[in-house]
């Protein structure tokens, strides 16, 4: 499904609500020319808005995706890539015939091994999985000498356990921003179906009046949502984990050579900076008992950017 609009969809969001505000100024005249021009059309219009705009973005869904998988990598690279290191040591010293030391590493999944540590989710998964099924085979053999401390199996089972839901988790948030990104697009293209319907109604009603009659031509609003010449920022800080919106997160930014830019988030975890010059900016964000992060964006003259980050509880 393609997008049946050409705006931003924050554009989109905000363009409708001058719409519906401007359908509500005018219900009276709007109801002589159709009876379900009433305060019930207006809440129904409003709550389309509100529903297409609760859909997480793919924004929100690819870092929520993104974050998972850098928590995977650091995984691998750090207490995975040492306990399969161990592993590797005690079957070296548990075999000592290096023709049965090879079958044996095999047995347990080293052939997987490269491709495991280079973020191959199904041979990680693999890799594990045969580790830990060896270590239960052959647990007299590891600890025989003095050789594999009994409770290394555990360390094995538990990073094989984190690892299947961690892997399960990052699969179904891949499908799920597919799926999402459909819904997104379907509720906003809905959305366009009615202010489009809205604005063709109200641009007949007040063919003769041009200043009511420009309320509802969509070129003539967006010249209000996002004003020639000028940029604007807006943006919105949200809890990874479950999506709910921040208030009170500060936003810290700068363009080399300016200050430093300023913002709170308040209602809905949104923040807005007017009047911001073009060019691109670094910052950090953070909230009290939340993990900080360090951010990069683009300002374009003339246009007002959107920008949605989230934060992760502090342990």
């Amino acid at each position: 499904m393609e997008p049946t609009y050409k705006d931003t969809q924050d554009e989109l969001y905000e363009g409708c609500d001058l719409l519906a505000q401007s359908t509500a100024d005018e219900l009276t005249t709007l109801a002589a020319f159709k009876a379900k021009y009433d305060p019930a059309f207006v809440l129904a219009f409003r709550n389309t808005i509100i529903a297409a705009q609760a859909l997480p973005d793919d924004d929100q869904r690819v870092v929520a995706h993104e974050v998972l998988r850098i928590k995977m990598v650091k995984k691998v690279d750090t207490e995975i890539k040492t306990a399969l290191g161990s592993l590797r040591l005690y079957i070296r010293d548990a075999y000592a015939d290096v023709d049965e030391r090879e079958v044996r590493l095999r047995e347990a999944g080293f052939n997987d091994y490269e491709a495991a540590m280079k973020y191959n989710w199904d041979k990680l998964k693999g890799e594990l999985k045969n580790a830990n099924d060896f270590i239960t085979n052959n647990l007299a053999d590891l600890t025989a000498n003095n050789n594999m401390p009994a409770a290394f199996a555990t360390v094995i089972s538990d990073l094989k356990t984190d690892a299947d839901k961690a892997i399960t988790k990052f699969l179904n948030l891949r499908e799920d921003s597919k799926q999402g990104t459909q819904s997104k697009i379907e509720a906003n293209n809905e959305l366009n179906k009615q202010k489009n319907a809205i604005c063709e109604d109200g641009q007949h009603v007040f063919r003769d009046n041009d200043a009511k009659r420009a309320q509802f031509v969509w070129d003539s609003i967006m010249t209000i949502v996002t004003p020639p010449g000028k940029a604007r920022l807006k943006f919105d800080i949200k809890e990874e984990e479950t999506n709910i919106p921040l208030i009170g997160a500060n936003a810290q930014f700068q363009k080399e050579g300016n200050e430093v830019i300023t913002a709170t988030t308040g209602a809905g975890g949104r923040a807005m900076v007017d009047n911001i010059e073009p060019g691109k900016y670094k910052g950090t964000i953070h909230r009290t008992d939340y993990n900080s992060i360090d951010v990069e964006f683009e300002i374009t003259t003339g246009v007002t950017s959107y920008k949605h980050w989230l934060l992760t509880k502090t342990v």
